[in-house]
């Protein structure tokens, strides 16, 4: 509900091109930096009550953006980030604990699904209260993120961790535990901040590129919300990912995603616009489940949550000074350069992929040899 339409409810309140941009850039650089340690603490204590201080903090960034002024909202958008660095590596550990390894791609998927169906009316919603009476997006984020606190405390009873507190937790532990993922995941990492680059100069732009369409806030929060669900609509290729591979599957679909961020910055109309954002994120979905898939499968069973937590950590690094970065290209260069400069790093992306072939082949007969 909140960050597609960010941009938008900063602009609200008098924000401008600085105020976009450096929202996500504050936004992602939170949950980038707590990610490696809260994804070890979540293999080492085990996956319970992240889930649960994710929802708490959720409720708290509600509760400081009601103030809706934009330096509450900038603080609040900040704690939102802090919340992802509890939740993301968390759950998706939590899946590949329980589930076999040729069915990740499908779990994956439903879980992706069933995240998508609440997510889906949250830009509608958001763009049709943005006209109305704004403060009550959060008003209404509060009282979601407080539903889910009893919800999140039953899953935390019975969630478990790859090392369940086996291991001392030391700060010596924590570099040797983050040395061995680097080692296996380094290229996949590199490729996760590549397309956190893509993705932060896109994020920040993309409302306001269509808002200069004149389109109103409710008609953009719609198109967001139709491109949400072309996104989701590929979660249901899961089973597909896990047959003919994740790695095949992310490179095919990212090879066409990039042109079509080029396409975007060409339409003429609002009409030729959305068709290429629907597009574009229909691609795009498939390439973030086949990549997550990808993690998933490679992911250290002892260290799996730190490994998880650091591909996206780069992921959120690569997004934050994507759209910091995206500040400057945009005044310097209109906001129609930003789209081809995302598809430069979604094609980089592809490249680090196919480098790290080598290197997770070895590690896989490696692991069933022993």
């Amino acid at each position: 509900m909140v960050i597609p339409l960010f941009p938008l409810i900063l602009e609200s309140v008098g924000g401008g091109i600085f105020e976009f941009t450096f929202s996500f850039f504050l936004f992602n650089f939170a949950s980038a930096a707590l990610r490696y340690p809260l994804g070890y603490l979540a293999d080492v204590w085990g996956r319970h009550l992240f889930l649960t201080a994710c929802s708490c903090t959720c409720v708290l960034a509600s509760a400081v953006a009601i103030f809706y002024e934009r330096s509450f909202l900038l603080a609040a958008f900040t704690l939102f980030g802090v919340s992802t660095a509890f939740y993301f590596q968390t759950l998706y550990a939590l899946v590949v604990d329980i589930v076999p390894k040729d069915e990740i791609g499908r779990s994956y998927g439903n879980m992706h699904i069933a995240e998508g169906i609440g997510y889906l009316t949250g830009p509608l919603l958001a763009g049709f209260l943005l006209e109305v009476r704004p403060h009550l997006i959060f008003a209404l984020t509060l009282l979601i993120f407080a539903a889910c606190i009893p919800l999140t405390l039953r899953v935390s009873k019975n969630a478990g961790g790859s090392m369940k507190g086996i291991e001392k937790l030391t700060a010596s532990n924590f570099f040797r535990a983050l040395r061995t993922v680097w080692a296996l995941g380094v290229l996949l990492f590199i490729a996760e901040l590549l397309r956190g680059f893509s993705v932060g100069f896109l994020s920040p732009s993309l409302p306001i590129y269509l808002e200069n369409f004149n389109a109103e806030p409710a008609l953009v929060g719609a198109i967001t919300m139709i491109a949400m669900a072309c996104m989701y609509a590929a979660q249901a290729a899961g089973a597909s990912i896990d047959k003919l591979g994740s790695m095949k599957i992310f490179l095919i679909s990212s090879v066409i995603a990039a042109p079509l961020l080029v396409a975007i910055s060409l339409a003429a109309s609002l009409t030729q616009a959305a068709a290429l954002v629907f597009a574009y994120h229909f691609m795009s979905g498939l390439s973030w489940l086949a990549f997550s898939s990808m993690l998933g499968y490679y992911a250290i069973d002892e260290q799996r949550a730190l490994f998880l937590g650091s591909a996206w950590s780069m992921w959120r690094f690569g997004y934050a000074f994507g759209s910091l970065s995206c500040h400057f290209v945009w005044e310097s260069f209109g906001i129609r350069s930003l789209f081809p400069t995302a598809a430069i790093f979604t094609f980089a992306s592809i490249f680090a992929v196919i480098a790290s072939k080598g290197r997770l082949k070895r590690s896989v007969e490696l692991a069933s040899s022993i």
